[in-house]
């Protein structure tokens, strides 16, 4: 059993209870340790724009140690490289990472991809969709109430850290427009795992 865990920028993000790079964290700590109960290899590889880094499947409390301290190290490295977007490559991350599992997993595997998959493309889809053919995969889908629909309306003053900007959420125009964007993307990802029969399942911050 393999578990892909985002814990690139666009992870770290949460209006609510937490952010999506800890709970996907938090989910990949869980199914480590419910399957190894189970008496399953547990391994996986945990990505962000940095690279990645893997853990090969074992059947120890070592190997889900491990990854959760490269889940650990990984999340805590947000805070850092989100400030200097000093990225290898912020286009293909996720298309690297399922390659990477491709090339460990042995056909017939359990694969859980932990993801807001903002990242997946039609490069993506070129190793998602044979990895989907010979193995059993499981998609979480991890996005924050924020992202699905603007606050109430009212004019907010935003910053990165460095540059301060002003919102102005009362057009319901730009409000609709917003919510269609999330569905539509939604849709799309939702829509890819149909395709290959995988269930998709979400899962948000708060």
């Amino acid at each position: 059993m393999l578990i892909l865990t985002d814990q690139s920028a666009a992870m770290y993000f949460g209006s609510q209870v937490t952010f999506k790079s800890v709970l996907a964290a938090r989910t990949a700590a869980l199914i480590a340790w419910a399957m190894l109960e189970r008496g399953d290899r547990v391994g996986g590889i945990v990505f962000s724009e940095q690279g990645h880094r893997e853990v090969r499947p074992r059947r120890n409390k070592h190997a889900v140690l491990r990854l959760l301290n490269e889940l650990h190290d990984f999340n805590h490295a947000l805070s850092r490289t989100s400030a200097t977007r000093e990225v290898i490559d912020s286009e293909n991350y996720f298309t690297d990472a399922l390659a990477n599992v491709r090339r460990v997993a042995k056909h017939g595997s359990v694969i859980f991809v932990i993801s807001d998959f903002a990242n997946s493309n039609e490069a993506s889809r070129v190793h998602f969709q044979p990895l989907a053919r010979h193995n059993h995969v499981v998609g979480i889908h991890i996005s924050d109430p924020l992202e699905q629909e603007l606050p109430a309306p009212d004019l907010y003053s935003i910053t990165d850290g460095r540059n301060r900007s002003r919102i102005n959420t009362a057009s319901q125009r730009h409000r609709q427009a917003y919510k269609t964007g999330f569905q539509q993307e939604m849709a799309r990802v939702q829509e890819e795992f149909l395709r290959v029969r995988s269930p998709l399942l979400t899962l948000q911050t708060h």
